[in-house]
């Protein structure tokens, strides 16, 4: 199972200094997460957790944990993008603004939450917004027919 876990903006250094000394690795908390177009008000990480890690993210007091598990079946999330998405939608924050994915291209595959819903790019370098050159990731079955 995975974890997915958030910390605020103004906390970023100190946790990921606190991570580092602890052999827990560099800038761990590195995804900007928005709470409003252009603002980021979070950081963000997914990981595959060891023991070490979340004893450690566990202890610290601006540490938001999420761990990997769908809502409505209790079963492990395999899929990171997802978990994260989840996280993220949980605590009304977002990915990445639309208009900031410029600076990091998405690339098929990528996935970005947009509007509340969690959206998998069909192309490289997509500057599009949802629906145009995406895809909608559902739990299961199929997106509603636009």
């Amino acid at each position: 199972m995975s974890i997915s876990a958030s910390v605020p903006a103004a906390a970023r250094a100190a946790t990921n200094l606190a991570l580092d000394a602890l052999n827990l690795g560099p800038d761990n908390f590195s995804v900007p997460l928005y709470g409003e177009p252009d603002v980021i008000t979070h950081y963000g990480l997914h990981s595959w957790p060891s023991g070490a890690l979340l004893d450690a993210l566990t202890g610290m007091p601006d540490v938001t944990i999420s761990e990997s598990v769908d809502a409505e079946t209790g079963e492990p999330i395999t899929e990171p993008g997802r978990a994260f998405a989840q996280h993220t939608k949980a605590r009304a924050i977002a990915w990445e603004g639309a208009e900031q994915w410029y600076k990091n291209p998405v690339m098929t595959g990528d996935e970005r939450t947009f509007n509340g819903k969690l959206w998998a790019s069909l192309m490289d370098y997509n500057v599009w917004q949802p629906p145009i050159g995406w895809r909608e990731v559902v739990a299961e079955g199929f997106p509603a027919w636009v």
